[in-house]
């Protein structure tokens, strides 16, 4: 992540014109028309950033080793910056950086935004998958030992701030744990008038923006910024209970941790005078879903699913930090307009929210979007916010809640008498399609299990219902999810893994096809007319009697069903093999020989030696590909080639299940991209099939880290050193990690 700094001589836009001798001591990012004295605009930041564009490339400084013949040059109109000739940039941005470098600012790109694009561009042909996860891989790869000193000395601070004995003067609060107790004082509650200062920060108060149960909201400037916010603070009752106040504390800090464009940004937190807690989050100009719902009734189908696929992304942007929202619902989603475009999503108020590993379970959120076991208290977890997006949905969709009730009670009550209407039973949702409602319905299933896997499963299934019913939305630009671009028709370059689905799918006809085959032509032999009178015929010592039902006509598919004969084991039958192929797993059908025919003998349904030594074969090449694959999926992986690697890896399990290195693979893939509880179950799969492989410890605990579960992560490091004592990357961790500053031994 880039961050601008050193902004103090932004006045130079403002004064037109700087002295060249401002420029002669220090040209090193001085744009030719500050050497050449005259007027500067946006053009001239495209220089500067081109120049550090070259630099980077390069790998070595332009203007700084030879700045008087820079600036000569440019005074006469001689000079010009060289190319860049590294055979790896592709030419269309060694074009792009000469361009920004261009004397002439008229031949230069217009805007900064202008040459980003096109850097972009440039950079998404060269690497589709590179993203923050893989810069973030990358810093870790170049400076690990300055991050590790940085953490170190992060860690080195907080002991000793542990350390500091209290000062004779008591805090002002004595504790922020879970007690509920009453452990701070309070002092003379300070009323806020608009125009006034609020006691206590560097905001000034512009007006009500509204009040719920337990803090209100207003709206406010930065003093010194001149930046307006908007002000959670916490109301006077609940600001003197230590559970309240850590409650509050960790609803800031879950929204600024996760750091999602759909999701409300908190940019400070503080007290005021009076003792009140507060945190300030981004002002948001538009109206609630709910109030769009009372304006309208419902909304167009289009609309609606351009709406929720954001909302799913806010959704899963937290699940995958492990956290779960417990109260979603119309008057959380805000609709604000951005860069232009309206109905741009924002998911607020994580005041009740919960963490995927809470073993206590509490009946909060709002009736109507409550899912059945969260009013039972159960455990927490994420079906419980696929519940509210369904229900918010079908409401949306239709202008009903699925079940009504004002409070918990007779909202339980409705629960438990009936299954939800369906959506297109309702007066406003007939003329919906019936690929929409799967969605809905689906949602809300009241087994958690038997709901969307995750609240990405839920966006792919609503893009998929869209493509059916034909639907149109004004957010169709947004990046399709995983599991329908997976579905993607094939290009030159993905052919591969399309000819092994491919493959898999005709060997799956073909066994289909054989077992048909098979149920026909007992029916055909089975048959009273057809049957030749012939003694038993065994099979590898398998006696198979054989049992008939008398010729009727059956009514049903189930009757037709009867007429096949029944092939069972006698008592003494020794146990079936394991089918060595795909096609040995289709029943065998061993024709008796004709009774007219002298000496005959009734043939061995035993396949031949060569169709054994086919199928073993088989076997045997299925791991070894399963391994080349998974090899593969490592190479992709180490040039961030993030979905070729994934597919390589998914084909490597698909064509072994216990191939724990895909797993591994796998987990590590989630862990780049940032989904830590993805990678979590990942790493817990390698290692059920191979307890002893070190990586997949590693990536348990590095993901265990991201998720906050610390001891979890230390107990990984542990267990991958206890397997590899030399390993240098888990004694790093555990030093980092370890209280005493030092690895266990």
């Amino acid at each position: 992540m880039v961050k601008v700094i050193a902004l103090g001589s932004c006045g130079a836009l403002r004064l037109t014109q700087q002295r060249l001798a401002d420029v002669l001591a220090a040209p090193g990012y001085a744009a030719p028309e500050r050497v050449l004295q005259q007027p500067l605009d946006g053009r001239a930041e495209v220089f500067s950033v081109g120049l550090v564009l070259w630099e980077l490339l390069a790998g070595r400084r332009l203007l700084i080793a030879d700045p008087e013949g820079y600036v000569r040059g440019v005074l006469d109109g001689t000079w010009q910056a060289p190319l860049l000739t590294r055979p790896d940039v592709p030419t269309d941005i060694i074009r792009l950086v000469a361009q920004m470098l261009l004397v002439d600012r008229e031949a230069r790109p217009g805007t900064l935004e202008q040459a980003r694009a096109r850097l972009v561009g440039s950079l998404r042909r060269l690497a589709p998958d590179f993203g923050t996860g893989a810069v973030a891989s990358l810093l870790l790869r170049r400076y690990p030992k300055l991050i590790g000193q940085t953490h170190q000395l992060a860690d080195t601070l907080m002991r000793r701030a542990l350390t500091v004995k209290a000062s004779s003067v008591a805090p002002r609060t004595l504790s922020l744990g879970r007690s509920g107790a009453v452990d701070r004082p309070r002092g003379p509650l300070t009323p806020l008038k608009p125009g006034a200062r609020i006691p206590g920060t560097r905001y000034r108060m512009v007006r009500a923006l509204g009040h719920g149960g337990g803090a209100e909201v207003i709206a406010a400037q930065h003093i010194d910024l001149e930046r307006q916010a908007a002000l959670k603070i916490l109301t006077p009752d609940l600001a003197l209970q230590s559970e309240a106040i850590a409650q509050f504390r960790l609803e800031a800090r879950t929204c600024s941790r996760i750091g999602h464009p759909n999701i409300v940004d908190v940019v400070d937190f503080g007290e005021l005078d009076d003792g009140r807690f507060f945190f300030a989050m981004e002002l948001l100009r538009g109206e609630t879903l709910a109030g769009r719902l009372d304006r309208s009734a419902r909304l167009p189908p289009g609309q609606a699913i351009g709406i929720f696929r954001q909302i799913t992304r806010a959704v899963q942007a937290a699940h995958e930090h492990g956290i779960i929202h417990r109260d979603l619902k119309p008057e959380n989603v805000m609709l604000i307009e951005k860069d232009g475009r309206a109905d741009f999503v924002k998911v607020l108020d994580f005041g009740v929210m919960a963490f995927a590993e809470d073993e206590r379970g509490e009946r909060v959120g709002t009736p109507g979007y409550m899912a059945p076991e969260q009013l039972l208290r159960a455990k927490p977890s994420t079906a419980i916010d696929i519940w509210a997006l369904g229900a918010t949905l079908y409401e949306a969709l239709c202008g009903e809640l699925p079940y009504g009730g004002e409070t918990v009670e007779t909202y339980h009550a409705q629960l438990r008498s009936a299954a939800a209407p369906a959506l297109r039973s309702r007066k406003g949702g007939r003329d919906l399609p019936p690929s929409l409602e799967r969605v809905v319905h689906r949602a809300l299933e009241r087994d958690p299990t038997a709901r969307h896997p995750s609240a990405a499963d839920f966006e792919a299934d609503l893009v998929r219902a869209q493509r059916q019913a034909g639907i149109t939305s004004p957010w169709d630009d947004l990046p399709l999810p995983e599991r329908v671009r997976d579905r993607r028709p094939s290009t030159p370059t993905d052919r591969g893994p399309l000819i092994a689905r491919r493959r898999r799918a005709v060997l799956a006809a073909i066994a289909t096809a054989v077992t048909v085959l098979g149920g026909l032509a007992l029916g055909y032999f089975g048959s009273p007319a057809r049957r030749p009178q012939a003694p038993p015929v065994t099979a590898r010592g398998v006696t198979l009697a054989t049992t008939t039902v008398p010729p009727a006509r059956p009514a049903t598919s189930a009757a037709r069903a009867t007429r096949a004969p029944r092939l069972t084991p006698a008592p003494t039958a020794l146990p079936q093999e394991r089918p060595a192929s795909v096609s040995a797993a289709a029943p065998r059908v061993a024709r008796p020989a004709k009774a007219d025919a002298p000496g005959a003998r009734s043939r061995p349904s035993t396949p031949p030696p060569a169709a054994r030594a086919a199928a073993a074969a088989r076997d045997r090449e299925q791991p070894a590909r399963a391994r080349t694959l998974a090899a593969r999926g490592e190479v992709l992986l180490a040039q961030l080639q993030l979905l070729a690697a994934e597919e390589a890896f998914r084909n490597a399990i698909a064509a072994d299940p216990r191939t724990a290195p895909a797993y591994a693979g796998l987990a590590a893939v989630a862990f780049q991209r940032g989904r830590y509880v993805e990678a979590v179950r990942a790493a817990r799969q390698a290692l059920e099939l191979d307890p002893r492989l070190v990586r997949a410890h590693l990536l348990l605990g590095d993901a265990y880290l991201q998720l906050q579960r610390r001891s979890e992560a230390i107990a990984a490091w542990r267990r991958a050193l206890a397997l590899d004592p030399g390993n240098r990357v888990a004694s790093q961790r555990l030093a980092r990690a370890e209280p005493n500053g030092a690895a266990p031994e």
